[in-house]
This record gives structure tokens, sequence and C-alpha cells, in this order.
């Protein structure tokens, strides 16, 4: 680390600049999701509100243009991707401080502290009869839903999470504190929404509220021979009956510790009639919960609650060991959806002896009603429009615990993209799109953005980052150059 630049650091941040060895590193470097990115910066940052990450910005500059210092952003580390919030031998902003949350006059709209997690802001907005388009998990913060898209439980009625968002604060590569809007800076809003951290250090956002009540939802777990008919469940949900109040997640999995593949369904339903408890599901998801034939009742946990309280279910799962999220994406076939399954199963073969294997597939929609709702708000970076859809939302995951498996579990999940993206050429059903939350490295997101959204993307770049402070100076994640 630059003698200097450190010096330079402390004397304007004299708490906030933590080395290795000293606690507050120690809690900052261990608290990612996956082991994989618990990589090893020289210094750790953790400012308190936007004003000091102006100063971190104006201080760091002249070292990123001309020493080639490096850092990166952290706002709670919930992404697996390497290196996408940390890394090693640079200067990792955690942005944990910038907390709190703020209700308009009006409680149209709530104001958030990207450090914030959600399960603080569904807890303080429940109070209210209010709730936001937020993260599926307590644990996960603000700041790295929103940037880089966002999927919700409410995302079918009302767009991705990132579309819910009226205004950013963002710190600018100069140091400068903008406000991004509609009305103001609307590129920049615009190129925020979804386009991750290419652009500034996003410190607060300002969400639209809902109306909150009690959801139906929870989990289902069943035998693998019910899995055919599940899928023709959920391609006839996509594409026939399209409930804008029904969340749907399909997975299958091989488990190492049971020795078996089994599957499972996360279902939930937002719109809740009288008499809705665990045995008695609203009507339309009744196919992917209880009318199950094979469902494991004492594994599955299905019934009524607040959208905290399924939250903390999901945030439920231990930090380090390591994960991987893989991604595709590709439009509506039920063969097709047949085919990968069968793709997937294959595989499991090849990391059966691997110790702690976690390995899943699973399919999540776009809706018509999702696509639909998120075009209405105003646009994003996604590039995803009605016309495109239905589409299916395709996640790889895998957890185990040894770094000596890396190399065969990443390589086996790269090749099994591969032979999807094939699968679904030769069927006419591939989609360039990577959402960026499920992205692992060397995939390529922006592209599949399309070149409209592409080139809007470098255009505000270009204008608010002309020295390509983050493009350059912030390795991690997915840049506008790949």
């Amino acid at each position: 680390m630059d003698a200097q630049l450190q010096q330079a650091l402390s004397d304007a941040l004299p708490d906030a600049v933590f080395t290795p060895g000293s606690d507050a590193y120690a809690e900052s470097v261990y608290s990612y999701f996956s082991s994989l990115a618990q990589l090893k910066p020289a210094l750790v940052i953790t400012p308190q509100n936007a004003a000091d990450v102006s100063t971190i910005i104006k201080i760091l500059k002249p070292f990123v243009d001309g020493r080639g210092v490096k850092i990166a952003i952290k706002s709670g580390g919930a992404t697996p991707t390497p290196g996408a919030a940390n890394i090693d031998g640079g200067i990792t902003i955690d942005l944990k401080h910038l907390t709190g949350i703020k209700l308009s006059a009006d409680r149209k709209l709530v104001t958030l502290g990207v450090g914030e997690t959600w399960g603080s802001v569904y807890a303080a907005l429940e109070s209210f009869a209010l709730v936001v388009a937020g993260g599926r998990s307590s644990r996960s913060s603000v700041g790295g839903q929103i940037t880089n898209g966002g999927l919700s439980w409410l995302s079918p009625q009302v767009g991705f999470s990132c579309d819910q968002v009226t205004s950013f604060e963002v710190v600018l590569a100069d140091g400068s504190i903008v406000t991004a809007s509609a009305s103001d800076h609307a590129d920049l809003w615009l190129a925020l929404r979804g386009g991750s951290n290419n652009f500034g250090i996003v410190t607060r956002v300002t969400m639209a509220t809902l109306p909150h009540a009690r959801i139906w939802g929870g989990s289902s777990i069943y035998m693998e021979v019910d899995w055919p008919a599940q899928l023709r469940e959920f391609a006839t949900f996509l594409d026939e009956i399209d409930d804008p109040h029904g969340y749907l997640l399909l997975s299958i999995g091989y488990m190492g510790a049971m020795g078996r593949i089994m599957c499972k369904n996360s279902v939930y339903y937002t719109k809740l009639a009288g008499g809705c408890e665990e045995a008695n599901p609203p009507l339309p998801i009744v196919p992917f919960s209880t009318g199950i034939p094979t469902r494991i009742t004492p594994m599955s946990r299905l019934g009524v609650g607040s959208i905290k309280e399924f939250a903390d279910i999901e945030a439920a799962a231990k930090d380090g060991a390591r994960v991987v999220y893989m991604t595709t994406t590709f439009g509506l076939d039920l063969p097709l959806l047949n085919s990968v399954s069968e793709a997937f199963k294959a595989t499991i073969e090849t990391l059966k002896a691997v110790p702690g294997l976690v390995y899943s597939l699973s399919f999540q929609g776009f809706s018509m009603s999702l696509l639909s709702e998120s075009a209405s708000k105003g646009g994003n970076s996604l590039g995803l429009s009605p016309e495109g859809g239905p589409l299916v939302l395709m996640l790889l995951f895998s957890s185990w615990e040894a770094s000596a498996d890396d190399d065969l579990v990443i390589s086996t999940q790269q090749s099994l993209i591969g032979d999807v993206d094939a699968l679904a050429r030769n069927k006419g059903r591939y989609f360039a799109y990577r959402f960026l939350p499920y992205a692992h490295v060397g995939q390529d997101v922006f592209t599949g953005c399309g070149d409209e959204v592409g080139t809007k993307l470098k255009s505000a770049s270009r204008k608010y980052d002309p020295d390509g402070f983050f493009q350059k100076g912030v390795p991690g994640g997915f840049k506008l150059t790949d």
C-alpha cells in the first residue's frame, strides 16, 4: 500500500481506516456470504456518511489515476462473485455505516441508507403497514440489491427493485455529491437502475412504498419424480395464468449430506383472501405447494406471514462456505426446461464426491406482468421488455468446503451453462440477457442488455466519470468495457 495514500486517508478519517490485524478489518473481511469473496485488502475504510465518501474519493482519485491504486465498494457483501465487493491488496470501502430509514410526510416514499439491511427496512415499515419491493433475505443490504436490478417477491406486481427508486444520492468520481432522479440527472438515474458500480458510489436511495399485508408463502420439499409435472405447471403459470400476485422459484438439486436429488419450490402469493393457512393456500399456487403428491410435509414450511418473517427465514444460511452463482436466460419452452434439467442431472456424477457439496438448478420467470410493470416505471438499464417475454431466468448454485475443489466445481458449472445456451439456440429460445446478481466472473452482463442500453450506459459513464475512475479503479463486478 502506498504510504502517502494511507497517511492521507488516516489523517482525514482517523476513526475509519483499518489495517490487517484490527478487529474492524476482520469484521469487514469475514462478513461476506461466500468465502470466495473474502479477499485481503490492504485497507478497509468505513465512512459514516456521504461527506466521508466524498472525502475518500477526492483523496483516492490522483492515486487511482496516476499510480494504479485499485478499490472495491462493499454494501453488504451478499454477492458471491469474487472481487465484486472486495479486493486483494487494494482498498475496500465498506458502506455498512451508511444507514438511516426516513419516511416521507405522506408515507409514499422512504429514503434508505445503502448500508441498511432489508430486515431493518421491513421492520421499520411494518409499523406503518408499509413495505418496499426489496430483497428476499433480511441480511442482504439495500445498495447491491438496488444498483444491480433486484428481484422481490413483489416484482410480478411492480417490476424490479430498481424500478421503485425515485432518486439516488451518489458520490461521483470528482467527489461531488448529486441527486439523480427522473427530473435531475435523468441519464444517471436510469444508468444507476441496474448499471451497478460503474458510475459512482450510491449512498442513499429513495423508493416508493407499498401497502403491506401478510402474504402466503414458504417452501415445499418434494421428490424428484414430481419435477417434470412441476415444470409443466410452471410453464402453464408463466404462459397462461400470469397472476401478478404469484412468485415462483423451482429448484432441483443434489445434497452430498443426503446423497440424493431433491426438489424445492419457493412459492409466494401476495394477495390473500380469508381463510388462507398452510392447508389452504391461494388457489393459483396450490399446484406448487400443497398439491404436490410427494411433498414431504415435515421438511416443508408453508403458511401466512409478513414479508419480514419470510425474509428472516431466507437469511438463515450461514456465511463462510465456498459459493458460486452462474446464470443464463432463455425463452419459455417446456421441452427446453426438461432438456436443461436432464443436462443438469448429468453433471451431478462429476461433482458427487466433492465434500460438503450442495448443487442446484433453479428456474424463475420473468413474466409478462413483471416485464410490463418494469417498462411502465420510467425505464432502467436492464434491457428487458414485454416484447421478449415471458422468459425463464436460470440460476446454477453450488456450495462446497475446500479450495482444492474450486476448479472442478466452477468448470463443471461453466460447461453446463455453455450446454444450456446451445440447447436454447437449437430451440430458437436463446436470450443473451444475464441477470447481474446471479452472474459469475467472466459472464457477459451488459452485452445482453442490448446495444441501445449499452450506448446509454457508456455515454453516462463518459459524462459523469470522464477519466474512467470507476472503470479502471474499481475492477470488480461487471464493467462497461468488458
